[in-house]
């Protein structure tokens, strides 16, 4: 039943009830209940006081603004909960070239840093729920043996900005004591980016490759940098390793950089990419020059420059030089791989096995 109608029909009950015929009939008509019924009531029972109309009009107009009031104070609430649960985007300034991990990094604020570290700097991001980026001045960052690489556990993008005019100016040094970068997937994916800076001399030695930068299943994405001078050595376990300057699995983006003078004691001098049907590589505008994997004395080692696995590569504007492998492959070795070549130029390279090929 409609509530107008219920309340009518209550307000008429109560009349025949207590009242003689006719009275109230036109006071229930058309009226709000606890009005019709200060009419009828009010005459007949002395000492009960009830407020007047307009009184309870106010009082109705006034109960109504409080509820819009709530309403909109709720529907605030709730953009601000809303506007709260949103990804925070914070960039964290490097202040010093030490290699600590006791610095205090403050997101857009570079002047509430106390000794804000790249390694101190990683751990804030990693602390804050949304993509970050970490600003690294010119400098030398020698790595400290006592921390090792540079590890990322994150769960949102994270991007490394360093000097694109000249990525020789911020140089990361492992000082061939230990790997430089090293990425892990704690949740999402999510990519990380690199731009304008020298990563060198890094050395992996635990037989999951990427001397200079292991991205593992992490969006890898460089541009204006150079990866020089890192080595994936003989393992602890004395196994071979990949990925002289990076190992990745996940998609991998490259341009303008230059991929130089890195070793594998197993394959992808330059660049390890085993990984599955549905990852990419593009490399563009980039030179991969220097790069050597295995040992031509062992009959070992694919892909001097570039060994890739089961994936997609496109490579565009890319010089592939002077790279070597002591089996096969001097300058790329693909397995079940679909390559697109575009505009490179292949030169110098060298398959050193006995059994060799494809130099």
């Amino acid at each position: 039943m409609p509530p107008k109608q219920f309340a009518q029909r209550s307000c008429r009950a109560f009349v025949s009830l207590y009242f003689p015929p006719g009275v109230g009939r036109d006071v229930c008509s058309g009226r709000p209940p606890q009005l019709a019924f200060r009419l009828i009531l009010a005459p007949q029972l002395p000492g009960f006081v009830l407020p007047s109309e307009s009184a309870m009009l106010r009082s109705r107009n006034a109960s109504r603004q409080r509820s819009v009031r709530r309403s909109r104070t709720l529907r605030a609430l709730r953009r601000f909960e809303t506007l709260e649960s949103r990804r925070v985007l914070a960039t964290y300034f490097v202040d010093t070239t030490l290699d600590t991990d006791s610095g205090i990094c403050v997101a857009d604020n570079p002047g509430g840093n106390i000794g804000c570290s790249i390694r101190s700097a990683i751990d804030a991001a990693s602390q804050n729920p949304g993509a970050d980026t970490i600003r690294i001045p010119d400098g030398n960052y020698v790595l400290s043996t006592s921390f090792g690489s540079l590890d990322v556990f994150d769960s949102a993008d994270l991007s490394f900005i360093g000097n694109a005019a000249i990525p020789a100016a911020v140089v990361i040094d492992g000082v061939n004591e230990t790997r430089v970068f090293d990425m892990f997937v704690v949740g999402p994916a999510y990519t990380v980016s690199f731009e304008g800076m020298t990563i060198q001399n890094g050395i992996a030695r635990d037989a999951s490759g990427g001397g200079g930068i292991n991205s593992g299943l992490v969006d890898l994405r460089l541009n204006r940098m150079v990866v020089q001078n890192n080595q994936a050595a003989i393992s602890y376990l004395s196994t071979p390793n990949s990925g002289g300057g990076i190992q990745a699995s996940g998609n991998v983006t490259i341009t303008n950089s230059v991929i130089r003078n890195n070793t594998a004691t197993q394959f992808g001098g330059g660049i390890d990419f085993d990984t599955s049907p549905d990852k990419e590589l593009r490399i563009s505008n980039t030179e991969i020059s220097g790069n050597s994997a295995g040992d031509p004395q062992l009959n070992s080692g694919f892909g001097g420059a570039l060994f890739i696995a089961s994936a997609t590569a496109v490579l565009n504007q890319v010089m592939v030089d002077n790279n070597s492998a002591g089996d096969s492959g001097g300058g790329i070795y693909s397995e079940d791989a679909s390559l697109d070549l575009n505009s490179s130029v292949f030169r110098n390279n060298r398959a050193l096995g006995s059994d060799s090929g494809g130099g």
